[in-house]
């Protein structure tokens, strides 16, 4: 098991397993296009938090450059549907 790990981890792409996963199941930093996407932005956070939604939490979320610092900042991201 010890071996299998290790291999996995030098050979595979672990961070894959870590990266986030946009509405349309991109997922950011590694989807072909998504490259300088590597940020999650979940836009309507109550919204995502709700008890129904918990699940699907990933769904309310967009690949974003950068995470903005205040409301006034302009996004660059990939949308979806």
């Amino acid at each position: 098991m010890f071996v299998a790990s290790i291999y996995g981890y030098v050979v595979g792409e672990p961070w894959k397993l870590v990266a986030p996963i946009d509405g349309d199941k991109n997922i950011c930093g590694w989807t072909p296009g998504y490259e300088d996407y590597t940020h999650l932005l979940i836009g309507n956070i109550d919204a995502a938090a709700q008890p129904s939604n918990v699940q699907n939490v990933f769904d309310f979320g967009i690949c974003v450059k950068e995470c903005p610092t205040t409301t006034t900042d302009t996004i660059e991201c990939k949308t979806t549907t």
